[in-house]
């Protein structure tokens, strides 16, 4: 077993032998335990089948001789070890994940490549090294692409306030304004984009997911009966997709990055389109659009 969070105790039944501690070596990994830093799983302690109760705390292991004789032994993990776990883990989670970041958002990597690499990377450092926090961040960052906004939430709480002046602290304020609209709550997001855009106004990011808390904000209203208001919404989500793809301000080099703007100016188009169309019977939504 290896243990690379937390504690764990092993209790076996009807023993007095007592475990004995060795220097790392290579013997047969029979089980290998995986438990977050973020949100540890209750569990009942689990059995040895041989030996005196044993407390297995973090990045330890614990190995089992073959045929159950014998007590088990303990030594600490090493770093090779600990990282082979933690890909192995990565590898799963990743295959179950989406190859490209959502469309509605500026993703904060490059390429799926770089996504993955950095996923891996900073899986294995929260936790051989989880003072270091900046990796705290990056995982946020990954599971904003892959909208996973509690996840994100949850790994931006443990980070705290990144490091690198005023457009660090902008970025940092985006992302939790992206994580909290995917999470469903829009008054929250758009503290945190208003944030972002004190902290450095000069970044596009920040009004294009101050939009898009807008375009939600709209379908929530038009919903509930309130076109005039929804329209309303709609416009301001419009003006701000414009700001943020005025050419004095910054981030949006990669043509990417521009593309995703337009794609929502073009969305906010065909929606007033389609509510004026249900109001009047026109049936010219494409060309309104």
């Amino acid at each position: 077993v290896t243990q690379l969070e937390g504690e764990v105790e092993f209790q076996p039944v009807g023993s007095s032998a007592k475990a004995e501690t060795l220097n790392p070596s290579r013997e047969k990994l029979l089980l290998v335990r995986y438990q977050s830093p973020i949100r540890p799983e209750q569990q009942l302690p689990p059995k040895s089948s041989t030996g005196p109760p044993v407390n297995l705390g973090r990045l330890s292991r614990l190995v089992f001789l073959p045929g159950g004789k014998g007590a088990p032994r303990t030594f600490e993990a090493d770093e090779e070890l600990v990282r082979q776990v933690i890909d192995t883990n990565a590898t799963a989670i990743l295959r179950a994940r989406p190859l490209e970041a959502s469309k509605s958002l500026i993703p904060n990597f490059r390429s799926n490549e770089e996504r993955a690499r950095v996923y891996r990377e900073a899986r294995f450092r929260t936790i051989w090294s989880p003072e270091d926090q900046r990796y705290l961040q990056l995982l946020g960052n990954v599971y904003v692409d892959w909208t996973e906004a509690q996840k994100a939430l949850r790994y931006y709480r443990n980070a705290g306030k990144i490091q690198g002046g005023n457009r660090g602290l902008a970025l940092y304020y985006n992302n939790l304004g992206n994580a909290y609209r995917l999470a469903g709550s829009p008054k929250e997001a758009e503290a945190f984009f208003i944030k972002a855009r004190d902290a450095d106004s000069t970044l596009a990011f920040t009004y294009n997911g101050w939009g898009d808390v807008f375009c939600d904000l709209a379908q929530s209203e038009y919903d509930r009966g309130n076109p005039g208001q929804a329209l309303e919404f709609l416009d301001r989500a419009a003006k701000l997709y414009l700001k943020s793809l005025d050419p004095v301000l910054q981030g949006k080099e990669d043509g990417q990055n521009r593309a995703i703007p337009n794609y929502h100016l073009g969305e906010v188009a065909l929606q007033r389109a389609q509510w004026t169309t249900e109001s009047t019977g026109s049936g010219k939504t494409p060309e309104l659009a």
